[in-house]
Formats: C-alpha cells, structure tokens, sequence
C-alpha cells in the first residue's frame, strides 16, 4: 500500500512539473513571434520608403534659394556639390524647397574626366517646384562626366536660354548616365546654328532613362550657317540627339512645326524631334508630335536602332521622310505603333528608307501609317 502512494505522489509532482513549464515555453514562443512579426514590419516599411533622405545616415541638402542654388552647382571644382562629393562612390540627395528662377553663368558639372575620373551620383528631388533659367548663358546646363548618375524628378524646367554651337542644351551626357521621371520640359530657348539635341544630347556609351516626361521645344529659330569653306552646317535632333542607350517610356515630345517644311531644309538637319547616330533609342507608349527637319520630320536614324513600340508619331514635316527618315547603317522598328499626317515636300511622306551606298532597314509590324502625303 505504501508503494501505491509512493507512485501516486511520484506520478503527481511529475504532472506538476509538466504544466509548471508550458507557460514558460509558450511566453517564450510568443516573444520570438513578436519579435518575428516586428522585423518584417520593419523590413515591409523599409521597402516602402522614398529614396534618398528616408535612407539611415542620409540626409538631404535643401536647397529653396538662388543662392543656395549657386552655392552647390556653381563652377566645375568651385562649387560645393563638386568640393564635397567627388571622391568615387558618393551620392548627394538635393531636394527644392521653392521655386528658383535665375540667369546661369557656367555649366553644372556632375563629377569630370580624369585619371582617376571623378565619380559622383546625385538625385535631385524637385519636390514640385520649378527651376527657370534665364537668358544670358550659351552654354550646356548639366553635363555628367566620369560614370557619374544624375536622378531628377518631380517637377518643372522652364528653359530661356540662348545656345551657342553646343550638344545637349539641358543635358550632357559625355561619359556618364541620366534617370528623369516625372518632370516637364518647356524649351523657349534660342539655339545657333548646330545646337544639336537641344534637350539632351547622349553621348556612347551613356544611359539615359525617360519616364512620364513631357517636353514641348522651339525648334524654329535653329538656323544653318555657311562656314569659311562655303559649306553649311547644320543643328541634328530638334529634341534629343543620341549615340548611347536611350528608353522612353510613356514620354509626349512636341517640337514646333509653324516653319514650312521648305525653310527647314535650312534649319534641322535630319531628326526634328530626335537624332539617332548609334546605340539603341526605344519608345515605349510614346507621342512625337509636329518637328521639322529636313530629312526626318521627327525621328532620323543614321546608324544604331531606333525602336518605337506603341508609339504615335503625328503632324511633321520634312523634305525627305515627312515622319521617319532612315539612311547609311541605320535601323527602325514599328510595332503597334501609328504614323499620322506627316508631310514630305520631296518624297516619303511618312517614312524615307534611304540606301544609297549603305543597307539601312526598316521594319512594321502591326502598324498603321494614315492621313501622310508628299508633293
């Protein structure tokens, strides 16, 4: 009997241990589930978060003045922008605060060629404000040098400035890369006689990406001018003139077209809206309206691709290709895409596939060509 209890009282403290301890685990359990579901909170939030300021250690440089403004943009190695950020691998965040109007004297420069280059990415938030520029300056705005990256978005340019004889009015693009989004582009500007690419002129092998970006430009007033030799020269690229990588997606360009199609023989060169010389230029659900040039109403391709995919091209003019114009080594591709009332006083009202001593290429898949003519 003795035995009996002596088991009885065994077998008790044993459950009595047991279920001292499933309170222990199970707080234990919950605390890692907490802890669990606070880290994927976390790394959710993180991965919501703006670019640039929100990051840990970054800190974004406000600037909402002219002053400020002149401040880190002013001169290639005498701005702050360049003095502090130029050592390779840095990154500035400039968010606008207000609305700046101003008179440019210089380029800003966005790192610089040398041995070693100059590295240095800047992402400029606009913050919805406008950056205006005044006349006074012939020169290029930005230029991005030595594998530098500049990011801008989120607002508006109003460009008055009077080029020289430059490639990339706003943006140079010679040995570095250019993401836009969401920005609007108003060019008043005046341009001499080879103002090539008044908007951005990309440069191989540079990479630029466009997105949701509109730009309407005066292209009129770029006039040829006859050179000691009694030749002349001529602008290329009313918009946009490229030797790189270039995307464009869900971009509306508009060039000016109040000038007949006769004197733009003696204005644009080839490509009223954009210029392509080599690498590839693709439109994704684009609209190209108006342009003159005198070969290329909008797009000329004189050697790399140019792809247009769900892209409209509309109302412009030329001599030779009143919409396309494509010659030497060049290529073009239209799928989905529409050509629509473009004129050519010559030939090709819409496109001009030129062979002459080389083999350019032309290609339409699934496209609609309409409402185009020639004399």
């Amino acid at each position: 009997m003795a035995n009996t209890w002596k088991k009885l009282l065994s077998l008790v403290i044993a459950m009595v241990m047991v279920l001292s301890m499933i309170p222990a685990v199970s707080a234990t359990e919950t605390t890692e589930t907490e802890s669990e579901t606070t880290t994927d909170a976390t790394e959710a939030n993180e991965a919501t978060e703006e670019p640039g300021g929100t990051e840990p250690g970054i800190e974004w440089i406000e600037i909402g003045t002219v002053d400020a403004w002149n401040e880190w943009f002013s001169g290639k190695n005498k701005s702050k922008l360049m003095q502090t950020y130029a050592d390779t691998g840095n990154t500035a965040y400039i968010k606008l605060t207000g609305d700046i109007s101003y008179a440019p004297n210089n380029l800003h420069t966005i790192g610089y060629n040398s041995t070693p280059a100059a590295k240095m990415d800047v992402e400029l938030d606009m913050g919805g404000h406008t950056l205006t520029l005044e006349k006074g300056y012939t020169g290029r705005f930005f230029g991005i040098y030595g594998g530098s990256t500049l990011t801008i978005y989120n607002g508006s340019i109003v460009n008055n400035l009077e080029y020289g004889d430059v490639h990339g009015g706003l943006f140079f693009l010679n040995s570095g890369n250019l993401n836009i989004s969401n920005l609007t582009v108003t060019d008043n500007s005046a341009n001499g006689y080879r103002a090539n690419g008044k908007i951005l002129s990309v440069g191989a092998p540079c990479v630029a990406n466009l997105t949701d970006v509109t730009i309407t430009a005066n292209t009129e007033n770029s006039t040829a001018k006859y050179t000691t030799d009694g030749s002349l020269n001529y602008g290329h690229g009313g918009i946009i003139t490229t030797a790189g990588t270039l995307t464009l997606t869900r971009c509306n360009l508009t060039a000016s077209t109040t000038t007949s199609a006769e004197k733009a023989a003696n204005r644009i060169q080839i490509g009223g809206i954009a210029y392509i010389s080599g690498g590839t230029t693709t439109f994704n659900d684009c609209v190209l309206t108006g342009g003159i040039a005198r070969y290329g109403g909008a797009v000329g391709v004189s050697a790399g691709k140019a792809v247009l995919n769900n892209t409209t091209i509309t109302g412009s003019q030329a001599v030779y290709g009143g919409g396309v114009r494509v010659e030497g080594k060049g290529a073009v591709e239209l799928n989905d895409s529409t050509i629509s009332g473009t004129y050519a006083t010559d030939r090709g009202g819409a496109v001009e596939l030129y062979a002459g001593t080389a083999d350019p290429s032309l290609s339409l898949n699934n496209s609609t060509i309409t409402g185009c003519s020639s004399k």
